[in-house]
């Protein structure tokens, strides 16, 4: 099943990813269920099901039942990771304010109010 090329990323969530790759790297999903807040294994499966339904492939194609990886899995495993890794870099990266110049400011070419 293809996924609309209209809407690239609109039924993928982050928590899938991150289901994925807990249940990739700890091979139990009752463990990543507890580490991901307390949330039921059954959970953990409806987000992983949820990505691999995102990714136009059937049921199983990235975890075997017994939690074991799939050849897709394997290969998808990586990105998953890096982009969790780029997203919570960027979560962590101070906010800036709004009105703070994103470039420097020639303040000699200001002048003073009531100076003109």
């Amino acid at each position: 099943m293809k996924r609309p090329k209209s809407d690239k990323f609109g039924d993928l969530r982050v928590g899938s990813l991150e289901a994925f790759v807990e249940v990739y790297e700890s091979r139990v999903r009752e463990a990543t269920a507890a580490d991901l807040g307390k949330v039921h294994p059954t959970t953990i499966t409806r987000r992983i099901e949820r990505l691999e339904k995102w990714l136009g492939h059937g049921a199983q194609m990235l975890v075997f039942d017994g939690n074991l990886p799939t050849a897709k899995g394997a290969e998808i495993y990586p990105v998953a990771k890096e982009i969790l890794a780029r997203l919570e870099e960027i979560r962590r990266q101070p906010p800036q304010l709004e009105d703070e110049p994103t470039a420097p400011i020639d303040i000699s070419t200001i002048s003073a109010p009531g100076s003109e």
